[in-house]
């Protein structure tokens, strides 16, 4: 499969290509790297693995486990993991489907961060493919789908077959798509309708099978259904520009509106399109808005237990089949911008994602690799009894039963019913990205629209604070373009939207129904600080793998807990959100180290990027809800190597270069060892002209100077009571005196 085929999907003018900066397709790192089949073995006791498939098949009890995931290039292993079956029906199959959980005997603990793994085993799939080809697919629509790979399992050194390795859906899974991982997700299972129940939120906390349908899966201590009730009140209830109004207030359309263009194009009757079952809601506490989530797509291309051609079923009224309301659908159906915009989707997943040749490379090596795995998975013949012969034809044609079609003959025929719909989304512009990058004194905005024949000007309407609009012509170059408008003085905020007829009769505005709105000043002032860095570490500190990496220490000084996931650090000015810190909370006086190493992969306190030993912009900024405000930002000179640049006083102070490396501490810790009866060194006169003069109970011997921005100026081994500072520029400098086998550190001021 290709992977974001050109423009339409992410534009890389920022750093990021939404205005909230979050990529919600990340990178599929080791875990679910698909270029070859992974080993994963779990051993664990027999007589617990007998009572897993065995005992009591609906539990949820997790046993202790050893898990190592082996690749050509790496063998991990973890102890004490918890192991489990999962699923619903697929407990009752012979090839089960089962759940890996590293943090359920160790709280906290993650691998290549992540918290679960769900092994899935594709029993209804004679494939075995058909879930993760949709997976692919609907990340190549820049949907935040998770991410999937094959595996082959073994248990107890017994192997067990050919396995779907998918990303489980959590708040480690939000963390990596959306701006802030603290608000309701919601697990939505059958019979989850989206209709409209009454305006009481408790109403949709209904349970059936033991569960909620609608089940709160974050944040239960709070309970609180009201973003989803009044979602469902606004699909049900509401109609003609209030729906659309109010739904741009409330849901992230787009993805939905990819969601249903994938769901119907690959056949996905066991959504929540048809089969009102298996997605997710997430609400994003920072945007206010509610995203799509799709999940278990096992069930697809042309797999059928209703006699159903699926791939011969409509394109606009979808739903239908389901014989009930389907609000979610067939409120997108019934507003002509997002309509429009549905079809514009189906015509681009048909010729970039889900053409038949596009397809048909893909399975031809996904064949290949999967060869030799598939061919000794005996319990793949278990529940069907699909045999090896039965697994190499059903990749391009029909086996019998519930699979009557081929997976590639699947993708043909729906592929050639759509184009028979003679689709034209060139109706409606509309626009897919509106971002923008804030300057010290102008706001550069990034406009794409819908490549529409005959439009090539819209108009860009902005007002400072509460001052009167000020109207920009914007003109088009192949339905893209780049506005800068200069920032008043004084200004705090900047309301903006884009305007265009919409070809429904009015004009109608980006973002729909509302302005925009930029902050221009700091809304708010944090005592969160780089305390002390390292830029050129080869004897020092080393991580958890061994490896001397540059690295910095982050401090609270303030008196509030703040949460870490809030800041973003950088070594580019220009892109403020580019390594996003953790979900920790920092406790006022507490410190946090991060490895600057440009390996992710090695723990969550692992960032993207490097320090540069000649010296760089270094930026810790909040975000991004107010737009990427620094923090604490500046330049640093050149480094020496096994020294580090610390704050003195501790926190507050600037940067001084020092040998004696307090990693993870209070960087005036060694004063506080120095004997009482040495506590007393004092230089004068300060302010200084020409020489500064040391006095201390014990001879004072090396000493360096440096600038307050860390730069070493001189160093000298003291053979007399003062040091020369004639040639030094007026200024502040620091004084490093080595006192015994103690440091003292001193501000002076040269005149």
């Amino acid at each position: 499969m290709s992977r974001l085929l050109n423009s339409f999907w992410l534009v890389l003018f920022f750093c990021n290509a939404s205005i909230f900066g979050q990529n919600q397709v990340p990178e599929v790192g080791k875990a679910f790297d698909d270029t070859e089949v992974p080993r994963v073995d779990i051993f664990l006791s027999p007589t617990d693995l007998n009572t897993i498939l065995n005992g009591d098949l609906g539990s949820n009890v997790e046993f202790p486990a050893r898990f190592i995931y082996t690749t050509s290039y790496s063998n991990d292993t973890i102890d004490n993991v918890g192991f489990r079956l999962r699923g619903n029906t697929s407990r009752l199959a012979a090839k089960k489907s089962f759940k890996v959980s590293f943090n359920s005997f160790e709280r906290g603990r993650k691998w290549e961060g992540l918290e679960k793994l769900n092994l899935n085993g594709e029993h209804n799939d004679p494939t075995i493919m058909r879930s993760k080809l949709a997976w692919d697919m609907y990340r190549d629509m820049g949907i935040p789908a998770a991410r999937c790979n094959h595996v082959a399992l073994y248990i107890n050194d017994e192997y067990r077959g050919l396995y779907a390795n998918v990303e489980h859906i959590d708040e480690t899974f939000i963390n990596k798509r959306f701006s802030n991982y603290k608000g309701n997700l919601y697990k939505c299972l059958w019979p989850a309708d989206m209709r409209y129940k009454g305006e009481d939120p408790a109403l949709y906390k209904e349970v059936l099978f033991d569960r909620r349908t609608y089940d709160l899966k974050t944040n239960k201590s709070q309970d609180n259904y009201e973003d989803l009730a009044h979602l469902i009140d606004v699909l049900n209830n509401f109609s003609g520009l209030d729906q659309l109004c109010e739904l741009e207030k409330i849901m992230d359309m787009d993805v939905l509106i990819r969601c249903m263009a994938m769901d119907v194009l690959i056949g996905n009757w066991d959504g929540a399109f048809v089969n009102k079952n298996n997605f997710y809601l997430y609400t994003d506490p920072v945007t206010g808005l509610i995203t799509f989530i799709p999940f278990d797509l096992d069930n697809t291309f042309g797999i059928d237990w209703f006699d159903v051609d699926w791939h011969e079923t409509p394109l606009f009224n979808w739903s239908d089949l389901s014989g009930e309301q389907r609000p979610l659908y067939e409120t997108v159906m019934s507003i002509p911008e997002y309509r429009e915009r549905y079809e514009n989707y189906l015509i681009y997943a048909s010729e970039h994602i889900f053409h038949p040749s596009i397809v048909s490379d893909y399975l031809r090596v996904k064949k290949d690799l999967l060869y030799p795995f598939r061919s000794e998975d005996f319990y793949a013949e278990q529940d069907y009894g699909y045999n090896f012969q039965d697994w190499e034809t059903s990749i391009t044609g029909s086996v019998g039963g519930h699979a009557k079609f081929g997976l590639q003959e699947y993708v043909q025929r729906r592929y050639n019913f759509v184009v028979n719909q003679s689709l034209d989304a060139d109706a409606l512009p509309s626009v897919k990205q509106l971002s923008y990058k804030k300057k010290s004194d102008s706001i550069v905005f990034y406009i794409e629209i819908e490549d529409t024949p005959n439009f090539n000007t819209l108009s860009m309407i902005v007002t400072f604070d509460s001052g009167n609009p000020i109207s920009y012509e914007v003109l088009l170059d192949n339905a893209q373009a780049l506005l800068t408008i200069p920032i008043q003085n004084q200004a705090e905020k900047l309301y903006y939207y884009v305007t265009m007829n919409y070809g429904v009769g009015i004009d109608r505005h980006f973002p729909f129904c509302r302005d925009g709105e930029i902050f221009l000043t700091a809304p708010q002032e944090y005592d969160l600080v780089i305390n002390e860095f390292v830029a050129s570490n080869e004897n020092g500190e080393m991580d958890q793998a061994g490896e001397n990496d540059d690295w910095l220490e982050l401090y609270n000084a303030g008196g509030q807990r703040l949460d870490l996931s809030d800041f973003y650090l950088t070594d580019d000015s220009q892109c403020p959100d580019k390594w996003r810190l953790p979900h920790k909370f920092l406790h006022p006086a507490e410190y946090y180290t991060v490895w600057i190493d440009n390996d992710e992969e090695q723990g969550e306190n692992h960032a993207n990027f490097k320090l540069s030993k000649d010296g760089e912009f270094l930026g810790l900024y909040s975000g991004p809800r107010f737009g990427y405000f620094p923090v604490d930002t500046f330049t640093f000179g050149p480094q020496i190597t096994d020294q580090s640049s610390a704050r003195l006083p501790n926190g507050s102070g600037d940067f001084v270069i020092t040998d004696l490396i307090t990693f993870d501490s209070n960087n005036e810790a060694p004063l506080a060892t120095i004997d009482s009866s040495l506590d007393a060194v004092e230089i004068f006169p300060n302010p200084g002209l020409d020489r500064l003069y040391m006095t201390s109970d014990v001879p004072v011997e090396n000493v360096e100077v440096f600038s307050v921005s860390g730069k070493l100026i001189s160093r000298d081994v003291l053979s007399r009571e003062y040091i020369d500072i004639s040639d030094l520029n007026s200024g502040i400098y620091n004084l490093r005196m080595q006192v015994a086998d103690n440091i003292f550190w001193k501000t002076f001021i040269k005149l």
